[in-house]
Parts: structure tokens; C-alpha cells; sequence
């Protein structure tokens, strides 16, 4: 028989997979009944970069996803005209949905938070908006692991280069 705390993680993982799936739903055909994203529905939001797309204009030639410190992607489409983002970040198997207001000028870093399965290991993923030319870009920084340990020292690891840990998706509008 499984242990109380592997039963409780995998009614965590379903949790948010019920999640991921009612925002794609939602998303798909109505408003969101979460708390992080906003009422409006789907049809207000623009695909910018989709790696699952067939179209090379929403996934950028880039099908495996946006990965940590990227830089600046020249032909990602200009941010000025928009006042919020919606991005979906992954991390292994787990999906995680972050919106942004990005109507304040002033702030232009904004960072993705999500764990994996275990709550012991965090991933942050750093985007940040400047002027480039006139044109509003997003500059993907750093992606970074971070494990929590109780018997010795936090560990970091650069996440650059994995191929599970990306961005899939980023909506605006």
C-alpha cells in the first residue's frame, strides 16, 4: 500500500492536471473560474507564439518550445500594442498558466514560478519587456532550478539547455 504522503502527491498532480485541463476548456469556450486568470474569454486574447503550431509565424521555427535565456527573438511580434500576457510555462509534466498585466511602462521584469511534482524542487523563468527600436520585446532570461534540501545546501542548476522546461505558449491582449 502507498504511503500517505505519495497518495497526497499524486492527488497534488491530479489536482493539476484538472486544472490545466478546465483553463484549456475555459479558455476554448468561455470565461476562467480561476483565480490567476482574468473573465474575459478566450476570443480576447491573441496567440503570439504557439510551439505546437503548424503556422511558422505563431511558432517561430522554434517547435520545441522557448527555453531559458533565449535572449531576444527578432521576429516575435511587437508588444506595445498589449496590456496583459498569458503564458504557459512547462516543467516536465507539469503545466503551469501565469498572467501578467504589462500595462505599467515602468515594471518590465516579470518571472514564471512553478515546481515540479515534488515540492521540493522550484523553477523560475525570467522574461523581461524593453524598447528595442520603437518596438516592445521580451527578452527570455534566465531559467533556473532550484532544489531544497533539509540536510545540506540549496542547489541551483542552469536550465538552458533542457528540453523540459520551456515556454509553450504566450497569449495577449
Amino acid at each position: 500500500m502507498a504511503s500517505y504522503d505519495v497518495l497526497e502527491a499524486e492527488i497534488d498532480e491530479i489536482k493539476k492536471q484538472l486544472s490545466y485541463l478546465k483553463k484549456n476548456l475555459d479558455s476554448a469556450g468561455g470565461s476562467s473560474g480561476s483565480g490567476d486568470s482574468s473573465s474575459s474569454s478566450q476570443s480576447d486574447w491573441v496567440t503570439l507564439y504557439d510551439k505546437s503550431s503548424e503556422d511558422t509565424a505563431i511558432n517561430l521555427n522554434r517547435t520545441t518550445g522557448i527555453k531559458g535565456s533565449t535572449g531576444i527573438i527578432d521576429d516575435f511580434p511587437d508588444m506595445a500594442p498589449y496590456t496583459q500576457m498569458k503564458v504557459y510555462f512547462k516543467v516536465n509534466d507539469d503545466f503551469h498558466i501565469k498572467e501578467f498585466d504589462i500595462s505599467d511602462l515602468s515594471t518590465n521584469a516579470y518571472t514564471i514560478r512553478g515546481n515540479s511534482r515534488t515540492s521540493t524542487v522550484l523553477y523560475g523563468f525570467t522574461l523581461i519587456l524593453k524598447f528595442v527600436d520603437s518596438k516592445r520585446v521580451i527578452n527570455f532570461g534566465n531559467c533556473t532550478q532550484i532544489y531544497f534540501y533539509t540536510n545540506k545546501y540549496t542547489g541551483v542548476n542552469d536550465m538552458k539547455s533542457s528540453n523540459y522546461v520551456y515556454i509553450m505558449k504566450i497569449l495577449a491582449k
